[in-house]
Parts: C-alpha cells; structure tokens; sequence
C-alpha cells in the first residue's frame, strides 16, 4: 500500500537478505570468509534473466546462443530455480579443492574464482552480450515474490545450522584440531556448505537480474562483493539473525536519500585529478545573454574553461559559446589549440570542450595544467 519507491527499496532489502544469507550459510558455519560468492550471483541473474526472457526478445539479444538456450522460456519461479541449481552445479567442482584449504588461501582462491568468472561473463558474447549486458529482462521480482523466497531461504539456512552436519561444521570452525580429533570431516562438510550457499545465492542472483531488468559483469564485482561481506559482518557472521539484521540495517541505509548539497566547486564535487580542487576557479561575466532551453540537447549554463595561475595569464576564462555553437556536430572530445607558442614560451590551452551529466565526470585527459569549471544542467 506504500509509495513505489518505498516498496523498491524494501526489494532491494529483501534481495539483500537472500544474498547475505547465501554468504552466512558457508562463512557464518564455516568460518572461511569467501570473497567471491558475488560470481554465483551474477551466474544465478544471468540464467535467470535467459529462462525467463522471451523467445522473440531472445533472437535480438542472443541471436548466437544455443537452440535449446533461446527456444526455452519458463515462469518466474521456476527460473529463479533452475538459476540456483545452476549455480549449485557449478559449484560442486569448486568445492572439491575449496573444501580442503582454509583462511588467508581460501579467500584468495574464492577471489580468483570471481575474476575468473567476470572474465568468462564478459568474453562469452553469444550468451551473455559481455559487456554489453543482457537487456530487456522482464521485472518479475516484486514484493510478495521476494518475501517467498526469503522465507525459503531462510528456512534452508536454518535447518542447515541445526542439522547434524551443520553443528559439525561450527564445531570444526571453533576448534578444527578438536574437531577433526573428534571424527569430523572438516572437508566434506565446508563442500556441503559451499554447494547449498551457492544454491541460495544464485536465487538471489536471479531475483536481482529480474529486479534491475538488465544485467552486466561490472554489477556482480568487487564493489559488491565488499557491499554483502559488510552487510554480514556488521550483523555478526557467526549469527543467522545478525546477518539478516545487518542486511537490513544497510539496505535501509542505502535507500535514504542524500541530502541536497550546496554549489560546489566541480574540483571537489569531481575528483578528475588530485589538482584540480588545489586551484579556485573563476566565473565569467554574463557577457551574452543566455538563450532559453529548447530540446533536450541544450543545457542550461555552457561549459567554461579557466587555465590555472601557472600559465601567468591571470585566470582568463573563455566567453560562453551560444547556442548554435553547442549544437553543432563535435567529432572530437578535445580540440587542439588553433596555434603553437613559439619556441622558448609556454603552452597554454585555449579551448576544452567536456560533456558531462550528473554522474561521475570522468575525464579522457590528464587535468594537471589546468582547471574545468561547469554547472549541471
């Protein structure tokens, strides 16, 4: 009954959970911190994302895929399924070897295993569109679906902890020697773990594709890799409980939305280089008259340039182009000066054009010589 964006940010709680939990069931009962579950979940999206998309969408997006690949479509749940299993096969030759090293070696062989699969995700073009990402996925996780499969999988994770294998596995991550002395098969038992911490996090994976509408190698990386170990961390790893509280502590706290932030200079608010907030900028007087906006290819305020104090011209800026300046075709980013100092003197650049949005700026040159000033559109 709540405001839509209430609602996608308690989705994107509940996909959390699912993820965290997914992470607890092996590090929370084993105590082997694994960095690369994430790959699990971007394995678990993209089959997800294929079973659940359309046959015709299916011949646009992955025209090269196998017969079988774009000739089946089948209902949310049992995609999100079959993503799970997926990701709990290619798991169990993972835990063969996984299984039978711990701590520091462990979490280097689970981070070679993420990059290993992000490279396969963005090299096998025919399935996954690399980095291109597979588009077009129906948004099929909603609210009551994604309270389902929390409830499942809490319910798994849960009988795993009390289970017989599972009080064996928290008993060896206490004291392996004692444990092992005691008749435990430490190997054996981390495999089981990894297999069913795989399973639950490709439903995740799945839940998270069907919720975005598109996926790409760069979401399940590092950065989030380090977004759910958190999330079970600042609950307590050793806690089901803890890692569901932490999830929902953070998930929460993401979805806060910033606070509206005063005019700052770009150098601060745009870290293009570790000099560019070192200068103070210059605005231009309003030389010309600004026309109104008209299409949305105009912007409000032109980009400026201001050369920095080492140049020796005293911070001279540009005029504002008009309108008809900015419109016009710009085959390259960044222009040449019109003419070369001559011999003995110093180069100045006279003319930078910088097309930015209200994303990061990210800047094809290097920004030590001088200064970039601009307001948002």
């Amino acid at each position: 009954m709540s405001q839509a964006s209430l609602q996608r940010t308690v989705i994107v709680v509940l996909i959390n959970i699912v993820l965290v939990v997914g992470l607890y069931v092996f590090t929370g009962n084993s105590g082997v911190y694994s960095f690369g579950h994430p790959a699990f979940a971007m394995l678990g999206a993209y089959v997800g994302g294929l079973l659940v998309m359309s046959t015709e969408l299916k011949e646009v997006q992955v025209p090269d895929a196998p017969d079988f690949l774009r000739a089946i479509e089948v209902s949310p749940v049992l995609a999100v399924l079959i993503a799970g299993l997926v990701a709990a096969l290619v798991a169990i030759p993972i835990a063969i070897p996984l299984s039978r090293i711990g701590g520091l070696s462990a979490g280097l062989a689970t981070v070679a295993m993420l990059l290993s699969m992000n490279v396969i995700a963005s090299e096998w073009t025919d399935v996954t569109r690399g980095r291109r990402a597979l588009s077009s996925i129906p948004t099929e996780t909603t609210l009551a679906s994604a309270l389902f499969w929390v409830f499942i999988v809490l319910l798994l994770a849960g009988l795993h902890q009390t289970s017989s294998s599972g009080r064996q596995l928290r008993a060896s991550r206490d004291d392996e020697i004692a444990a092992a002395a005691s008749g435990v098969r430490t190997p054996l038992l981390r495999g089981r773990a990894f297999v069913l911490s795989a399973f639950v996090t490709g439903v995740g994976g799945a839940l998270f594709g069907m919720f975005l509408g598109s996926v790409s190698p760069s979401v399940f990386y590092l950065d989030y890799t380090f977004i759910v170990i958190a999330m079970l961390v600042v609950g307590g790893a050793h806690s089901l409980t803890g890692a569901v509280l932490g999830a929902a502590v953070i998930g929460i706290l993401q979805g806060v939305p910033a606070p509206r932030r005063g005019r700052q200079p770009v150098g601060a608010r745009h870290p293009v280089s570790s000099r560019v907030g070192e200068h103070r900028t210059r605005r231009p007087p309003d030389r010309h008259p600004r026309p109104a906006a008209s299409g949305p290819e105009w912007r409000s305020r032109a980009p400026m340039v201001a050369l920095a104090p080492e140049f020796g011209i005293g911070g001279k800026v540009r005029d504002h182009p008009t309108k008809d300046q900015l419109l016009e075709p710009r085959p390259k980013l960044l222009h040449r000066p019109p003419h070369r100092a001559r011999q003995g003197e110093g180069m100045a650049v006279t003319k930078i054009e910088i097309a930015t949005s209200n994303e990061r700026l990210s800047s094809p040159v290097a920004m030590d010589d001088y200064v970039v000033a601009s307001q948002e559109g």
